[in-house]
């Protein structure tokens, strides 16, 4: 399977929306998304992971010992990205090339983050 780091990402958000909401509704709703959506990705990010997150009742979500740690990296995860996209900025906070006849493609990942040794996606058992 590809991996695909901006669905990664959207995950970690979503995750951590859910986290703070304690619903799915309510973390749809945030979102602009369906309940039910939410409720599929997270189902899928379990998978993905090896690991439950969440510990669902009719009423409420809540984290598992898993899912506080996921959501702290993911606070980390982001928090970083942010910056890194701040300094990227630069101090004018635009992207624009410095030369207008500048043409090409440019690529932009997160391998250097989520390569650190400090972060698995799996919490291993």
């Amino acid at each position: 399977m590809k991996w695909d780091a901006v669905a990664e990402l959207d995950e970690m958000r979503v995750f951590m929306r859910v986290a703070e909401f304690g619903s799915f509704a309510a973390a749809a709703e945030d979102l602009r998304r369906t309940p039910t959506a939410i409720s599929k990705l997270m189902g899928r990010l379990e998978e993905r992971l090896g690991v439950q997150l969440l510990t669902r009742t009719t009423r409420r979500l809540s984290l598992v010992e898993e899912g506080e740690t996921f959501l702290r990296r993911c606070r980390e995860i982001l928090a970083a990205l942010k910056m890194r996209r701040r300094k990227s900025a630069g101090p004018a906070g635009n992207y624009r090339a410095v030369s207008r006849s500048m043409r090409g493609r440019v690529s932009a990942g997160i391998n250097w983050l989520l390569s650190s040794p400090n972060f698995s996606p799996r919490t291993r058992r």
